[in-house]
């Protein structure tokens, strides 16, 4: 047809255009792929290699948007969510440096640099993590590896300052992070509730769900964190977050308890947990914020489960139906371990309920959320090739 018909020619589709302003270029390329088979190869390799690539970061960091990054002019560009953030090439030469300036952004360079001003001890806790971030970095600049990163093991203070600037990437990148979280993240006292729902709704996120949070000013009804929709099954679950509050321990006021008087105690947080009641199969985390036990990978039980295990607090009546479809009890201890020490491990386990209120249409649902616990702590280190 291209050797047939000139360019000022009439389209041979018969929209009264010139053939040039209508089906030319169409023309040309199906013409070049008639005559040049090989032509398709390249990037059908390409999409190969990246859906390849998009499999194993799924299977190593879990669902949700794979990271977007591109090299413009000497800056590293990355999107998140609907926004751009854009710094100098050598100061994002890992996916940690663009994390470190992700949560400095978000909660605000000159709310950071105010508390920076005031004696460490009475710093925001995620401003003492920074602090220790920059000394583990200071102490670890040895040999760079031949991109220029440095390598160091990963302390309590770093796992915790990490942790919470990926589950703030995550939660921006694939749901509606709303300013209210950021406001409670930077109030001593609501910063251990904000923080711990962020990871639930990160663990959400890796186990491929859609996340909608709830109206927190609103408080004409008791409703969950947020509402989350399998995005495989269609399943939607109400997810309630509990973090268990102790003196002197993130933020809170008080004498800090030696580790041998502290106790689970979680029976109150789950009766106002079962007192919400949503419409949809529910799910609720409970966070006991325990010291950690050494070897506790070997141990798979620590004190803790035992504690909680032994307790009433979540067991009903044989003739009464459980007001959840699974709990899952989770301990982060970062904020226990000491600077220059191996960080310390999440520890959870689950109860599934025997008799829930609302049956599971799809069950499978729950078995990716608790897959996803195992998650926990996977930070990619690299941005992907462009």
């Amino acid at each position: 047809m291209t050797e047939k018909l000139g360019r000022n020619d009439p389209c041979h589709c018969k929209s009264g255009k010139k053939y040039k302003k209508c089906h030319w270029h169409h023309d040309r390329i199906a013409w070049s792929i008639r005559n040049n088979p090989d032509i398709l190869e390249e990037p059908l390799e390409a999409m190969k290699r990246k859906q390849l690539d998009h499999l194993k970061f799924q299977n190593t960091y879990g669902k949700g948007k794979d990271i977007i990054s591109t090299e413009w002019q000497g800056k590293r560009v990355v999107a998140v969510g609907s926004t751009v953030h854009i710094s100098p090439i050598d100061k994002t030469k890992s996916f940690h440096d663009f994390l470190g300036n992700f949560i400095e952004g978000e909660l605000g360079v000159d709310w950071g640099n105010e508390e920076l001003k005031k004696p460490l001890a009475n710093r925001h806790i995620v401003l003492q993590w920074y602090d220790s971030v920059r000394k583990l970095k200071k102490n670890n600049k040895t040999a760079p590896s031949e991109d220029g990163i440095y390598s160091a093991v990963r302390d309590g203070p770093a796992g915790a300052y990490y942790n919470l600037a990926y589950h703030l990437y995550l939660i921006r990148h694939n749901a509606a992070l709303k300013d209210e979280f950021l406001r409670r993240l930077r109030v001593p006292l609501q910063f251990q509730g904000a923080r711990y729902e962020l990871f639930v709704a990160a663990t959400f996120v890796r186990a491929g769900f859609e996340i909608n949070f709830e109206d927190e000013r609103d408080g004409s009804k008791k409703h969950p964190e947020f509402t989350a929709t399998h995005l495989e099954t269609g399943q939607i679950i109400a997810v309630e977050a509990k973090s268990k509050h102790r003196s002197g321990i993130l933020g809170h006021p008080g004498k800090t308890q030696s580790e041998g008087k502290i106790r689970a105690r979680i029976g109150t947080l789950l009766n106002e947990a079962f007192d919400k009641s949503p419409p949809h199969p529910y799910v609720i985390f409970m966070d006991v914020n325990f010291p950690p036990e050494p070897d506790v990978r070997e141990k798979k039980k620590t004190r803790w489960m035992d504690e909680i295990n032994a307790s009433q607090a979540f067991r009903r009546p044989k003739s009464e139906k459980d007001p959840f479809n699974m709990i899952i009890f989770t301990n982060q201890p970062h904020h226990f371990g000491a600077e220059g020490e191996p960080d310390p491990p999440l520890e959870a386990c689950r109860l599934v309920a025997e008799k829930p209120k609302i049956e599971m249409a799809n069950p499978i649902s729950l078995e990716a959320v608790w897959d996803a616990i195992g998650l926990y702590g996977k930070i990619p280190k690299d941005f992907p090739k462009d």
